[in-house]
């Protein structure tokens, strides 16, 4: 870059080993201290590995509770714990009792939404459990506006305070 009121800009890629840069090379440096370091790299990573050595006492026993209840992610999984079933059963039971949906044929052109489990523990306040609750939800993604729908319909209740 040269100076003055008449004066073109020439961009120059700036350099690591340029003082005026020292940052940028203490940043590669710390980047390079944390790859290296394979504590923080687990802290940083997505999984399912918890590293306690930094946990204090409390946080310990409380992470280890967490890892006691586990949420099922396939419904083959679900089905294989009778909680789960139980729940599952329950919220079928639920869905025919306020006729959500009637059976029908399938017409060869339509387009079928699909479904899937959602599975959640409850809690209590003393943070024991208060029950396994499943919900069948329908992938409403998959459909699309003026192929397998005209108009949306949400109902919603206002409670005066």
């Amino acid at each position: 870059v040269t100076g003055g009121e008449n004066s073109t800009l020439n961009p120059v890629s700036p350099s690591l080993d340029d003082p005026s840069h020292a940052w940028e090379k203490q940043v590669e440096e710390d980047i390079q201290t944390v790859a290296a370091s394979e504590e923080l790299l687990i802290a940083l990573r997505k999984g399912d590995f918890v590293s306690y050595s930094r946990l204090s006492k409390d946080y310990k026993c409380f992470v280890s509770s967490l890892s006691l209840d586990v949420i099922p992610r396939k419904v083959a999984e679900a089905q294989s714990d009778p909680k789960w079933t139980y729940a599952m059963q329950e919220e079928m039971e639920a869905l025919n009792r306020n006729k959500t949906w009637e059976v029908v044929k399938i017409l060869e052109a339509a387009h079928l939404v699909e479904s899937k489990w959602v599975y959640t523990i409850k809690y209590k306040p003393d943070e024991n459990i208060d029950r396994y609750k499943t919900q069948l939800v329908a992938k409403g993604f998959s459909q699309k506006y003026r192929i397998d729908y005209l108009e949306t319909f949400a109902p919603i209740a206002k409670m005066k305070t």
